[in-house]
């Protein structure tokens, strides 16, 4: 079997990279990473901070999603009462290239510096996202400037776990709305 899967790995390869779209991301929650494809030429990666999933209900949604509109500036409002332990107040961020229904997006956090992004971060007090995408402003910006309505966003556990439980914790459908009780 090993033999085989030497011999046929780079048709494999081939044929994968061929059935992807003219633009794609793909972002693992557990890399806290973001992988940017131009067909199957990686074209940006960095690392990122995402909200905590399975805690409350502000973690980054896992799925098949797609960029949805983009705004440049926004500002977020906290849908939080003041008071509340996830309350924040209102904040600008410059490059917004949202991918849920519900809001979630990718986009700078000045406030969060490059060198914490990446595993961890989004346990770090202050710094989390409430189911955001961070990136350095940089990023933020390209991604904003490249992206395309309608482009392709996977967001997905990458903890190593089989496919089938991966794609059990899925939280939206591929238009980034919430199932029902999800995310």
């Amino acid at each position: 079997m090993a033999a085989a899967a030497s011999m046929y790995a780079s048709n494999v390869h081939v044929d994968l990279a061929q059935g992807l779209p003219a633009k794609s991301v793909i972002v693992s929650f557990t890399a806290q990473h973001v992988w940017a494809f131009e067909g199957s030429q990686l074209v940006m990666d960095n690392a990122v901070t995402t909200g905590i999933r399975g805690i409350g209900d502000f973690g980054t949604d896992f799925g098949p999603m797609k960029i949805l509109h983009k705004d440049h500036p926004w500002k977020f409002q906290s849908p939080w009462p003041k008071g509340s332990p996830h309350w924040y107040p209102d904040t600008v961020v410059q490059w917004t290239a949202f991918f849920t229904s519900t809001g979630e997006a990718f986009h700078d956090a000045t406030w969060e510096p490059d060198s914490d992004l990446g595993p961890g971060s989004q346990y770090t007090q202050g710094l989390q996202s409430h189911g955001c995408i961070h990136l350095p402003v940089d990023k933020a910006q390209w991604m904003y400037n490249w992206a395309a309505v309608g482009m392709p966003v996977i967001v997905y556990p990458g903890d190593g776990t089989s496919v089938a439980n991966q794609l059990s914790q899925m939280t939206t459908n591929d238009q980034g709305v919430p199932f029902s009780g999800g995310g």
